[in-house]
C-alpha cells in the first residue's frame, strides 16, 4: 500500500471507532488534525458546521441531502 492509502485507512479506522461508539455528530477535536481533511476530501464525512461533521457515503453526489436528513435530529439534539 502506498502512503496515502495507509493514512486514509488510519483515518477510516478512527471514524469507525467513533461510529461504533454511537457517535453521529463528529467534532473535529475527536480526530487528529489531518483526519477530517482527508476523510472529507474522499467523501467519507461532510462538514455541516465549522468543526462539526457527519459521516457520509463516499459515492454521494454533491448537493445530495440524504446523509443530512438521516442525521439531522441526532445532530440537533447533541448540539
Amino acid at each position: 500500500m502506498d502512503q496515502v492509502s495507509l493514512k486514509l485507512a488510519h483515518s477510516l479506522a478512527v471514524l469507525k471507532q467513533h461510529q461504533d461508539s454511537g457517535a453521529v455528530a463528529l467534532r473535529s477535536k475527536m480526530f487528529e488534525r489531518s483526519d477530517p481533511e482527508r476523510l472529507s476530501k474522499h467523501g467519507f464525512i461532510k462538514e455541516v458546521m465549522r468543526g462539526w461533521y457527519i459521516a457520509s457515503n463516499s459515492n454521494e453526489r454533491k448537493g445530495d441531502s440524504t446523509t443530512w436528513y438521516r442525521s439531522f435530529w441526532v445532530f440537533v439534539l447533541i448540539i
